[in-house]
């Protein structure tokens, strides 16, 4: 972390957004962990990028995380579906689901 405080943490766009992300990746370590048949991932293709992959089962659950009013890269969007056609995506955030409830799901409910 850069700044010394939370407070100025949150206040640097960029900086809120690298805990923030990193804070569901860490909710993700944390589930993925309990189960045998689940594992966590990232996908990136050229410029495009999914921030996680989950697989529960036969189960792809691409997770976008969003601290601000962004919203899933339309084409990333597109290009994961083409790849991984029977995949779920997801975007936790403002615009998605709320980043309370997914902090609170496990994941059996997320997938």
């Amino acid at each position: 972390m850069k700044s010394d405080s939370f407070k100025d943490a949150i206040s640097d766009p960029a900086e809120w957004g690298s805990i923030y992300e990193s804070s569901v990746g860490a909710r993700l370590v944390s589930e993925v962990s309990k189960y045998a048949n689940a594992s966590l991932y990232y996908w990136r293709e050229n410029n495009l990028e999914v921030d996680y992959v989950v697989t529960y089962g036969k189960k792809i659950l691409g997770i976008e995380v969003k601290s601000g009013s962004e919203s899933v890269s339309p084409k990333a969007s597109e290009k994961f579906k083409a790849c991984f056609p029977n995949s779920k995506l997801i975007l936790v955030g403002k615009h998605g689901l709320r980043y309370e409830e997914f902090m609170k799901a496990g994941l059996p409910e997320i997938v």
